[in-house]
């Protein structure tokens, strides 16, 4: 890792505007300071991340233009449109967690029209074109707390009329749900995926709306066949308790003195109050100087009642929540935002949580993270193998590959798998760009790899490994870009940091020097058939503006 740390105090702050002077150049890689992305456009040319104080970060590697924008958070799902337009939400009150939803461009912030009648709002997901947006907006009625949405754009920028997705109206366990999300939309708009949180909020599953050609919505629960495995019994929903006896009596004590006692009584608990509620003052203790025998042998019924209902209901509630949880043991359990889909709306990819029952953590079985990679074409659905415990789902691509992340700790930095569909086989990111592309995969040595904690051992030691911090990884849909988002002090630094493989199809290059009839001479080209370039110097190559060019008779973008 020492060329990073050596290019460390180079690295200047990241402004707004133009963002020539935040970037620099580590041997043929884009390096930004203070900068953790997580979010790449399907073109590979728009990124998206977060600064240090939390701050929305854009950047565009082509016209190298950057924007900060503070108390804004991106979305879930696919943040960026080709316009540039950035969506997700601005923190309106930080007591009461109350946002809206945003959209932000070229340094400015502007909420929808339509969404500000909302008390919360935000936007999760946008189309390349601008044309769709989606998200979830405030339930102002009754029932569940946020409802998912779509909106459509006109060529103008203008926002038509917010429509509502249709939703189950009851959970797995035959609840209400809390609330239904939609956080990712298909590159078309057609498709649109969220998830649905249970009653009580801690049972989550995924959701896909999909639009027919009338234009009507309709939703399917792709995880349906991986809830109740073992097919347990479902407990009927309990209701509150008002409504499993709504014939008890009050247990107000008031409800049963005569009117002209009120006055008497009320003075009484307020002299027990002054006391301190010593026992020679418990107006309770008298009860015959407020009421009648009749009285008081109605008002000890009413309460015994109560008291007895109580306790059933209590006993009634442990044994649902005991089926409940049994269910939940033999279920795919997913992880709250920890999903995505393809752009073809084709593949949606979606992380569970299980026990190991081999681990514990205070004599508890340790929670890891599964990713599920599921096919909405044909129905099949497919347990990721990782080849780690812990990964959380953050991308998957037209051809089913799947992109997870270990979460983050304060030990041990996040880093990066891609699940190969066509292989059938999970790879480390660093490995997989090995594979892809020597010359980045020499980089990752060379800059991001050495000794770094990767577990804990059964005495909370940290055990370390030669390892790569490949972060946070996103990649184009085409997946010749790839960007990394690094928690610096994962490698020494007091600072966020983004590296971008601005083409992973350089090993395009590398292919055309092992061409038979390849003489040694790169003959590049523009879109526009105007050549700029002419050389046998590959450094040459990687020093090109970034772009699409055609070297050899072969695209490559850069």
């Amino acid at each position: 890792m020492k060329k990073i740390f050596a290019f460390s105090l180079a690295l200047a702050s990241l402004g707004i505007g133009r963002a020539a002077d935040i970037v620099i150049n580590i041997e043929g890689v884009d390096i930004i300071q203070d900068f953790y992305s997580s979010k790449i456009s399907l073109d590979g040319t728009q990124i998206v991340g977060v600064s240090e104080d939390g701050s929305t970060v854009y950047y565009n590697s082509v016209t190298e233009e950057a924007y900060i924008y503070p108390d804004c958070t991106y979305g879930r799902g696919y943040v960026v449109a080709d316009n540039g337009w950035v969506v997700g939400c601005r923190l309106l009150d930080s007591n009461d967690q109350t946002n809206e939803g945003v959209v932000m461009c070229e340094g400015e912030i502007m909420t929808p029209p339509v969404l500000k009648p909302y008390v919360t709002s935000n936007i999760h997901s946008i189309t390349p074109d601008a044309s769709r947006i989606c998200g979830v907006v405030a339930n102002n009625g009754r029932g569940m707390s946020n409802l998912p949405y779509y909106c459509d754009i006109d060529e103008d920028g203008n926002f038509g009329e917010l429509k509502f997705l249709p939703c189950p109206e009851k959970d797995f366990f035959g609840n209400t749900p809390q609330y239904v999300s939609a956080t990712w939309i298909s590159e078309d708009g057609h498709t649109i995926a969220g998830q649905v949180i249970e009653n009580r909020g801690f049972f989550v599953y995924p959701i896909v709306f999909t639009e027919n050609e009338q234009g009507i919505w309709s939703y399917s629960l792709p995880s349906e066949s991986l809830f109740n495995m073992d097919h347990l019994e479902v407990p009927k929903p309990l209701g509150d308790f008002d409504e499993e006896y709504p014939d008890l009596k009050s247990t107000e004590i008031t409800d049963y003195m005569d009117p002209s006692k009120l006055a008497d009584w009320n003075a009484a608990m307020l002299q027990w109050e002054i006391n301190n509620f010593a026992d020679a003052y418990d107006p309770y203790n008298n009860l015959e100087k407020f009421m009648t025998e009749e009285q008081i042998e109605e008002y000890i019924e009413a309460v015994n009642a109560y008291n007895e209902a109580v306790e059933i209901y209590n006993q009634d509630n442990f044994e649902y929540w005991e089926k409940v949880f049994a269910i939940v043991d033999c279920s795919a359990f997913f992880v709250r935002n920890g999903m995505a889909l393809s752009p073809d709306g084709r593949w949606l990819a979606s992380s569970a949580e299980w026990e190991d029952t081999s681990s514990t953590l205070y004599d508890e079985p340790m929670m890891y993270y599964v990713p599920y990679q599921f096919n909405l074409t044909t129905g099949e659905i497919k347990k990721v193998d990782s080849n780690t415990s812990n990964v959380n789902t953050v991308q998957v691509f037209n051809n089913g590959d799947v992109i997870s992340v270990s979460p983050a700790a304060l030990a041990m930095p996040p880093r990066s798998w891609i699940y190969l569909n066509d292989r059938g086989e999970s790879l480390n990111i660093a490995d997989y760009v090995k594979e892809v592309s020597p010359f980045y995969g020499a980089w990752y040595e060379e800059n991001l790899t050495g000794p770094i904690p990767v577990a804990e051992d059964e005495n909370g030691n940290l055990v370390y490994e030669h390892a790569t911090v490949t972060g946070h990884v996103a990649m184009s849909e085409d997946q010749s870009v790839l960007v990394g988002g690094v928690q610096g002090y994962s490698i020494g630094l007091e600072m966020y940091l983004s590296y971008i493989f601005n083409d992973m199809n350089m090993a395009g290059v590398e292919k055309i020097a092992d061409e038979t009839n390849f003489d040694g001479t790169y003959h590049v080209y523009n879109l526009q058939g105007v050549k700029v370039l002419t050389t046998k110097d590959t450094s040459l190559l990687k020093s090109l503006p970034h772009g699409i060019y055609v070297i050899n008779g072969k695209k490559i973008i850069k």
